[in-house]
């Protein structure tokens, strides 16, 4: 399962046109905001991957470009958050930009965890964390439209 992200894009590339450098700190702590929702602990926030073992929230991946092939071992996680922002955070941000990146998890069952299968998430948490980001890019894009 990949994470559209092609709005995102969109607005990081307006961003650009208007911040100029300023834009590849806005679209790291943008990606990484998405990852850091996707990971959370979904009983102690609004969106997040449910848990069992933390394999699913551990295998959340970052990078630029298109989807790898890679997720979390199997195993118990006790920090699945954490496991999951860390591999992000090695992602490439050189460059980063309006150039296309990736926000997946290659687990066989996300996508019926995103469908609702478990009780402990919404259905479609995947959207709403990126839903979550979009509103705050859409209402930094429109302060630094206002600014200029």
């Amino acid at each position: 399962m990949s994470v559209d992200t092609s709005q995102l894009s969109k607005l990081i590339g307006e961003l650009d046109a208007v911040v100029g450098e300023e834009v590849n700190g806005v679209a790291k702590r943008a990606a990484l905001g998405i990852v850091e929702k996707l990971v959370r602990d979904p009983r102690s926030g609004p969106v997040g991957t449910p848990r069992d073992t933390g394999r699913a929230a551990a295998s959340w991946r970052l990078r630029r470009g298109e989807a790898g092939s890679d997720m979390a071992d199997p195993g118990q996680y006790t920090d699945p958050a954490g496991s999951a922002i860390s591999a992000a955070k090695k992602a490439d941000f050189s460059l980063f930009g309006p150039t296309k990146w990736t926000i997946y998890n290659n687990l066989p069952y996300i996508g019926r965890l995103n469908d609702g299968s478990s009780t402990q998430a919404p259905a479609k948490f995947v959207d709403l964390a990126v839903a979550e980001v979009e509103i705050e890019l859409e209402a930094l894009l429109a302060r630094t439209r206002n600014e200029i």
